[in-house]
């Protein structure tokens, strides 16, 4: 095919997810959309489509189109577009030769419109490692490594779309580079411990400029700043990002620490007050986007 007006349809599992812990989606004024990359527990399933095409695929709010190439060097590349909250399991995939098992290989480049936010699993059932791709943003995963130093590339045997919440609370492992709009608090400088554990924290810079992730809301969607060694020692921020860390449990504290736009701070070593560092005392955040 050579044309997007060209396609197919292939049923997939559209449902709404809310699990006890892992990676949660959560708004004030917007329901909780979570899972896990173990186990999900689903409400019942509706259905839905996967517009199945070649080339360019149109970039509409709601939407994530998934590539065999990317479209730019290669116009004919297979590709689909999913427009609702959808489980695509490697069975959807395999259907049109989309996984990295098949003869013309998996998805290699990942386009995601307004608030829609995509996760990635390297196995099928949605267990494996994970990645999730913010709204907004195209991920050529030729570039975007696996925690084995694999590209992504042709390693993605299952998906989950969704297209609801604006803010976001991720659970990570390791090094990772946070999204634009995000902050990663670690328990530990992934530099110095790479397998440490943190959560990354998201929003939507044209809903809020100054979004408060205060203690309960993370707290909320299943995570504890303690549960992550003992509290939060190392904060790095997204390239259009800055924060405030901040010691009260409501941002209300005394105590507060800015760090700057794209930057990263080791919290172990700097002072909060007198004989106490800042080290597993972070209780809220704020960022702020410019």
């Amino acid at each position: 095919m050579s044309s997007i007006d060209q396609t197919e349809t292939l049923e997939v599992t559209s449902t709404f997810f809310r699990p006890a812990v892992g990676i949660a989606f959560t708004c004030a004024t917007l329901a909780a959309l979570a899972f896990t990359s173990s186990e999900l527990s689903v409400a019942k399933p509706v259905s839905s489509a996967m517009n199945m095409a070649s080339g360019k695929q149109s970039n509409k709010a709601g939407c994530a189109n998934f590539y065999g190439s990317r479209y730019e060097e290669f116009p004919d590349t297979k590709s689909f577009q999913v427009c609702a909250d959808s489980l695509i399991n490697k069975v959807s995939l395999d259907r049109k030769g989309l996984h990295g098992d098949s003869e013309n290989h998996g998805i290699s480049y990942v386009e995601t419109g307004y608030s829609t936010w995509v996760s990635l699993f390297s196995e099928d059932d949605y267990k494996g490692e994970s990645i999730i791709l913010l709204p907004l943003t195209k991920t050529w995963l030729w570039e975007t490594k696996m925690e084995n130093g694999q590209p992504w590339n042709d390693h993605v045997f299952s998906v989950i779309v969704e297209h609801k919440a604006t803010t976001g609370i991720f659970s990570v492992k390791g090094n990772q580079t946070p999204g634009p709009s995000c902050s990663i608090l670690y328990a530990s400088n992934p530099l110095w411990v790479p397998y440490t554990t943190g959560i990354e924290l998201c929003a939507d810079p044209d809903l809020d400029k100054s979004p408060t992730f205060s203690y309960d809301d993370i707290k909320g969607q299943g995570f504890t700043l303690e549960d992550f060694g003992g509290g939060v020692s190392y904060i790095v921020n997204g390239k259009e990002t800055s924060s405030t860390a901040n010691s009260g449990k409501h941002f209300d504290g005394e105590y507060s620490i800015k760090i700057g736009k794209g930057q990263a701070k080791e919290l172990s070593s700097v002072d909060m007050k007198e004989n106490k560092k800042w080290g597993d005392n972070v209780k809220s955040i704020k960022l702020t986007y410019y």
